[in-house]
């Protein structure tokens, strides 16, 4: 129901006009003869709409109008004047009437067309009111994000919107970055090369430079993708800053050259550089006519041999795959790199080298030209960062979810929205009943369903933002538990590498166990390794789970707690490449299987299996 204020000096008038807008049963109006009385009416009762006319004794529709403004904000207002009055029509519609009508003529069509405009002027008002109700909500979540968040106009580059991380980097507010050209700030003199809009890419992915206000050079790494907003080419940039990684790098650089340094001074010594020599962590052999002629303690173990004397005699291209990543032969790089060596100059690079059973492992290599006994050999120094790649794959994989996390989320919550303002309109339409009723209860689920989006928005961020790292598997299995958790010996002293939010795992399968498993008494957690990859077993004694629902358990179900724990865990092992499956019988009860890939698992000194 609308309800309506009609305010006229002409008592006959407003008795027509009350009659002819109830008459159609969705309008609710009251009446008063003068602004001052009105006035007073809106100060204690709500309205949808106020009527008045512009001609009054006391004070016109204009200055009434004036006073709404001021006093009632956005609450819809229509002139209802007579003819010949273009002026007061403009000057109302200046001063912020919704709409306007003039009197005379047939009477029902002239109160059908101002019922009209009042639906029209309510409709307006309720939908903008929802339109920033949503645009607060979304503002909340662009403001929260910890990542830099640009928003530009494709065509001419200008930054048209920033979220405060953004504007915290680059160290000025908000409102002075607005309407400046993007390359200011984030890749300088790149101007008509950008890869989006110049180049043609459908995205960008790369590591940049932002310049704070002060000048600073900032590492970044950015994504760039092209969307439309409001009907308007842009370009959506978020970034992360760089600056640790960075850091990190020129820190080994650093220890290298320092490292390089020390191994030249401690040549004078052959007793110096023999101690450095056998106690250093990493591999250091000596190559001469490329074959190995000298290997520290180290080397053997990193390359899985027993023994320094299994790999002298033997090229470095034999403990190497055939091809590198980028696609060159191994021996061939071998050649090359001896060459340019010993032609006076040092080389660092990365490698993929292989262990003795064929496993692959990605090594730093530092290569230098030394003379031992009169003769030019290389002394190779070779680091395992096997770690350290594990480390960088899942963090990039957690930026890629980030950015997925962020277009699912604005993807669902906008379709969301959509619905609310379409029920919003429905129950404006519908008198008071049952049927309202039901869509106030459709639109309270939309709402709720908008709130646990925002919930498991907040736990899935928390998946990749820490390194991964090895991690105790039994200290992750709950200490009580209903029903009985049993632990095989076999997970005695293992340890897998994976992000630090693993440890919730079991509990999270502990509870799906609690909520689904009806029957289950009993839970076995072991491990066994039928080849070069480990398999964790999670099995209940419960009725199971049937052959349709084994993947689509692991789908993620906003509105359906069952699959939102699963989903998570899905999440958190593929960080470092694990996955998970269910493979149990139905009938016989659920039995999940986490696959965790070679080099992702290890068991302590201590472990006597």
């Amino acid at each position: 129901m609308i309800t309506v204020l009609y305010v006229d000096d002409e008592p006959g008038l407003l008795e027509i006009g009350k009659l002819f807008l109830e008459n159609g049963g969705e309008m609710c109006v009251d009446t008063e003869t003068s602004p001052g009385a009105a006035l007073e009416t809106l100060g204690h009762t709500s309205y949808d709409a106020v009527i008045s006319d512009y001609q009054m004794p006391e004070m016109d529709g204009i200055a009434f109008l004036k006073k709404v403004r001021v006093q009632f904000n956005d609450l819809p207002f229509i002139l209802f004047t007579g003819r010949g009055r273009e002026r007061v029509v403009i000057e109302a519609i200046n001063n912020g009437a919704d709409s306007y009508l003039e009197k005379g003529g047939d009477p029902t069509l002239q109160f059908s067309e101002l019922a009209h405009k009042i639906r029209q002027a309510v409709h307006a008002r309720n939908v903008e009111r929802a339109l920033a109700g949503s645009r607060d909500y979304l503002d909340a979540i662009f403001s929260s994000v910890k990542a830099g968040i640009l928003v530009i106009d494709a065509a001419t580059h200008r930054i048209i919107d920033i979220n405060p991380a953004a504007a915290g980097v680059i160290g000025i507010p908000r409102e002075q970055i607005i309407g400046k050209e993007c390359h200011i700030y984030v890749c300088p003199e790149e101007r008509g090369k950008c890869p989006i809009t110049d180049l043609g890419q459908s995205v960008d992915n790369s590591e940049k430079v932002l310049i704070t206000a002060e000048g600073k050079e900032v590492p970044i790494i950015k994504y760039v993708t092209p969307v439309i907003l409001s009907g308007r080419p842009c370009l959506l940039e978020t970034f992360i800053d760089n600056t640790p990684r960075k850091q990190t790098e020129l820190e080994l650089r650093r220890a290298y050259e320092d490292l390089r340094k020390s191994e030249r001074s401690l040549l004078e010594s052959e007793k110096q550089y023999r101690t450095l020599f056998d106690s250093a962590n990493d591999a250091i052999f000596v190559v001469s006519d490329g074959l190995f002629v000298r290997c520290n303690r180290r080397t053997p173990l990193i390359f899985g041999y027993t023994d320094v004397s299994e790999l002298l005699g033997h090229s470095p291209a034999e403990l190497s795959p055939e091809f590198q990543p980028d696609g060159t032969r191994s021996a061939e790089r071998v050649v090359e790199n001896d060459r340019v060596v010993l032609g006076g100059t040092p080389l660092s690079f990365e490698w993929v080298h292989t262990r003795r059973d064929g496993t692959p492992f990605y090594a730093e290599v530092s290569l230098n030209a030394v003379e031992i006994g009169g003769k030019m050999c290389i002394q190779s120094i070779v680091r395992d960062i096997s770690d350290r790649k594990r480390a960088e794959q899942a963090a990039a994989l957690a930026v890629r979810k980030m950015h997925m996390m962020t277009e699912i989320t604005r993807h669902e919550i906008t379709n969301i929205i959509t619905g609310l303002v379409g029920l919003v309109d429905m129950a404006y339409g519908m008198p008071a009943g049952v049927g309202r009723d039901q869509l106030n209860r459709e639109i309270k689920g939309l709402a709720l369903a908008v709130q646990k989006q925002v919930e498991f928005t907040r736990e899935y961020e928390e998946i990749g933002i820490r390194e991964p790292r090895w991690q105790d598997v039994r200290g992750m299995i709950p200490s009580f538990s209903r029903p009985e958790i049993v632990i095989s010996p076999s997970l005695d002293a293992l340890e897998i590498y994976a992000d630090p939010m693993v440890a919730s795992i079991f509990t999270y399968l502990a509870e799906n166990v609690v909520r689904h498993s009806r029957g289950a008494t009993r839970i076995g957690i072991g491990a066994e390794q039928p080849g070069p990859g480990l398999r964790i077993i999670f099995a209940d004694n419960g009725t199971g789970i049937s052959e349709s629902m084994k993947t689509t358990i692991f789908e993620r179900k906003i509105g359906d707690k069952r699959g939102m724990g699963l989903f998570l865990i899905r999440e958190i092992l593929a960080i470092t490449g694990i996955t998970i499956e269910e493979t149990g019988k139905p009938g016989e009860g659920a039995r999940f299987e986490i696959l965790v890939p070679e080099g992702g698992f290890r068991y302590r000194k201590d472990c006597t299996v």
